[in-house]
Order: C-alpha cells, then structure tokens, then sequence
C-alpha cells in the first residue's frame, strides 16, 4: 500500500515531481487476445499522480492498496508496501 500525503509548500518552493518513478495498478478490465492469451500492455494502469495530488488539501493523506512501482509496466517492483 503506498500513502500519499500532501504538505504545504514554503512560499519560495520550486514545484517538484511527486516521485521518479510512475506508479501502477492491476487493471482490473485487461483485454484479451481471441486465443484467451492477456494482452501486456493491458495489465496495468498509470496513475495520473500530478491529477491525484492536486485533488488532495494540504494535510489531507490518501491511500492506494496494491500499487506498483516502476520505470514501466514490465518492471513493476513493489505491492503491498
């Protein structure tokens, strides 16, 4: 699970990405190939964090049970932190 949490920024603060990373979820409606075989690039969705954090007040906290951290899709490397 990671948690998200949103601070106040100091008045001269540079805007920073949220982590260099993109994070992923199960997609839980991946397409398939007519042979029944999972299509890859279906598996996981990219969270659109820059629209998540920008939904959340300053101290408020969210939290995304069995999210994925990684590069890309294929090199997902965490769940259930």
């Amino acid at each position: 699970m990671i948690k998200l949490f949103k601070a106040t920024l100091s008045s001269g603060s540079k805007k920073k990405e949220f982590l260099p990373y993109p994070i992923y979820i199960k997609n839980p409606e991946p397409e398939y190939f007519k042979n029944g075989t999972l299509k890859k690039q279906t598996e996981y969705i990219q969270l659109d964090m820059t629209q998540m954090m920008s939904d959340l007040t300053p101290g408020d906290t969210m939290e995304i049970p069995d999210a994925y951290i990684g590069q890309n899709r294929a090199s997902a490397i965490g769940s259930g932190c």
